[in-house]
């Protein structure tokens, strides 16, 4: 996350910079700008205490810790000047608070999926981080699904302190299934197989209309395996190698079959 602090040295309040050797008495200590953050939470996490002399490195720290909380997007110190010391006046500017998230995408199918992935944002203070992890996410997500031309847009809207964020996921269509590929110790069952595959054949198939869903996908591979060991092949294993492009907008995907051993039932007993 990229922190923005101001700290132009030290400053007095319609005076000049603080000096490192000055070292007045602080008096007292006094927060502003804050809208949701408490008085309170600052001061637990600053060093800087009335009743000390003021230690210029001790109050950089202070800011940048504040700054590494991910709840302030600027801050500083300022001194405004009283008998026998100063008082001083830590001013911080908050990061707006994330009210809502969502995602926008033309299919409902690819929404849904993105709405999952969504797991670095949330309610409470703007993360550029997080944000920019959950587009990372949103993007690998639909390129997993086998869409082109991604790009994903963070659109952010609010009132002063607040902001609403959205997701604008575009793509440039989907491949489709050109052919299923089979390699490997195929069984004379093999060609049956493709019917857990088949575009007219299985309609929960991933390849309706030659469209490719990865979660239906590696489900229809579990079918194939147990109807090999239905039919005797115990040891069969079917796995996916690749899924890889074709031309433009073509896909193969294309399995290992492992058929292993047939087993038969040569003598039964009953008890």
């Amino acid at each position: 996350m990229r922190i923005s602090v101001w700290f132009a040295a030290l400053c007095l309040l319609g005076g000049s910079p603080l000096r490192a050797d000055d070292g007045p008495m602080v008096l007292d200590l006094r927060v502003e700008g804050l809208r949701r953050l408490s008085d309170a939470w600052v001061l637990s996490r600053i060093r800087t205490r009335a009743g000390e002399p003021l230690d210029s490195a001790r109050v950089r720290a202070d800011i940048e810790r504040l700054a590494a909380t991910g709840a302030v997007r600027r801050g500083r110190f300022a001194r405004e000047e009283a008998p026998g010391g100063i008082v001083l006046v830590c001013i911080l500017e908050e990061h707006p608070w994330v009210r809502s998230l969502r995602v926008e995408t033309s299919t409902r199918a690819l929404r849904r999926s993105l709405d999952r992935k969504l797991k670095h944002s949330r309610e409470g203070f703007l993360s550029e981080a997080d944000l920019a992890a959950d587009v990372a996410a949103l993007r690998a997500e639909a390129v997993h699904r086998r869409y082109l031309g991604v790009e994903v847009e963070v659109d952010r809207r609010g009132e002063e302190g607040w902001v609403d964020v959205v997701f604008r996921v575009s793509t440039g269509g989907r491949r489709r299934v050109t052919r299923i590929v089979m390699e490997g110790e195929l069984p004379p069952e093999a060609r049956r197989l493709r019917k857990f595959a088949g575009v007219q054949t299985r309609p929960h198939a991933p390849f309706v209309s030659g469209r490719f869903d990865p979660d239906v996908w590696e489900e229809d591979i579990r079918r194939m395996q147990a109807y090999l060991r239905r039919e005797g092949w115990l040891d069969a294993a079917v796995e996916t190698l690749s899924v890889e492009p074709y031309g433009e907008r073509g896909l193969v995907p294309r399995l290992r079959v492992s058929r292993g051993t047939r087993y038969r039932v040569g003598h039964l007993e009953v008890a």
